[in-house]
């Protein structure tokens, strides 16, 4: 059993598209990069989680989402995103006591709403967020948007080529915590028009009132 996780984690490994093989790397990806990298930005709400093996004999897991805002890539009221390992809770499909997974992999819960920075679909029609859970973020009741990394990915310098797990926290450039989707969502347009904004001007726009 073991080898056989093993093997599926290779066969992802080799067969995705170049990019999704750099996301694995867990570089600190910034706001500029996570739009820059993606196939696919929109917001939507989690409808549904299948988790199961595909026809290949790999581990999954299938989020359906219903499309609230199309910001990058083929307009759709629908976007299904599937991504290598079995979710960690208990979903239809799933094998009683299977446990592959993808450190980093980033989860969606139903009736949820996230913004996704998805990278290309892989020749098995894998796909996940450039930088993992760097490029998904819940958004809450405030409309405050937040990954798991607490944001300090967004404006961070990454010229040094830092990886996500070994930044200290003196190495972060100043956001920290949720930040408002509102200003988010308007930096994710400037820059899909070709502005350019500095790291600091972000920053500095990032850390206004939630609204």
């Amino acid at each position: 059993m073991r080898i056989r996780r093993f093997l599926s984690v290779l066969v992802f490994l080799f067969l995705v598209t170049p990019s999704l093989t750099r996301a694995t790397t867990l570089e600190v990806v910034n706001l500029e990069n996570l739009v820059l990298h993606s196939e696919t930005i929109f917001t939507g709400q989690c409808l549904s989680v299948l988790s199961g093996l595909d026809a290949n004999g790999l581990p999954y897991t299938q989020y359906g989402f219903r499309v609230i805002e199309m910001f990058l890539g083929v307009p759709a009221d629908l976007v299904t995103v599937k991504q290598f390992g079995y979710s960690s809770s208990p979903v239809p499909g799933r094998r009683a006591g299977a446990v592959a997974r993808i450190a980093g992999m980033p989860e969606y819960w139903p009736e949820q709403t996230y913004l996704i920075f998805l990278g290309p679909k892989s020749s098995l029609g894998f796909s996940a967020p450039i930088g993992l859970f760097q490029g998904a973020f819940w958004i809450n009741d405030a409309k405050q948007a937040v990954n798991a990394l607490g944001n300090r990915n967004l404006t961070f310098d990454g010229s040094g080529g830092a990886e996500a797990s070994s930044a200290s926290a003196g190495d972060w450039e100043l956001v920290r915590g949720p930040v408002s989707y509102r200003r988010l969502k308007t930096l994710i347009q400037q820059l899909l028009r070709g502005e350019r904004i500095s790291l600091s001007s972000m920053a500095s726009r990032l850390k206004g009132a939630s609204r």
